[in-house]
């Protein structure tokens, strides 16, 4: 068995890993504040992702960007998967986007996670 691999086929998935977001990307319009905020991602949950992943000897697939761009945990055709509203903060950003901006997102990092 390959230290990659653990004996039960388990992958753990951290869909909510960081609150970072890509240089060149729509401006949300929000603040840091809410940017660096549980709004925006769960602190601590990849800390304890990468823990559960080394003592699982499980591999780990993690976001790259804030839920506030795309929510990996929504599936593409649920209308919060690019939420225009964040525990109950809107996210001006996201709310006149067009149907090809929205498309675009998911296709870019909902789609390949």
């Amino acid at each position: 068995m390959s230290d990659r691999m653990n004996r039960h086929g388990i992958v753990l998935s951290c869909e909510h890993a960081t609150f970072a977001y890509p240089a060149g990307e729509h401006p949300l319009g929000v603040t840091d504040a809410v940017l660096e905020s549980h709004r925006s991602w769960d602190l601590g949950a990849l800390d304890m992702a990468e823990s559960l992943a080394v003592r699982l000897r499980a591999p780990l697939v993690r976001s790259s960007h804030s839920r506030l761009l795309v929510d990996l945990n929504r599936s593409a055709s649920n209308p919060d998967s690019v939420p225009t509203v964040s525990f109950g903060l809107p996210v001006p950003g996201n709310q006149k986007l067009s149907l090809e901006e929205r498309m675009r997102r998911l296709d870019t990092y909902h789609t390949p996670y």
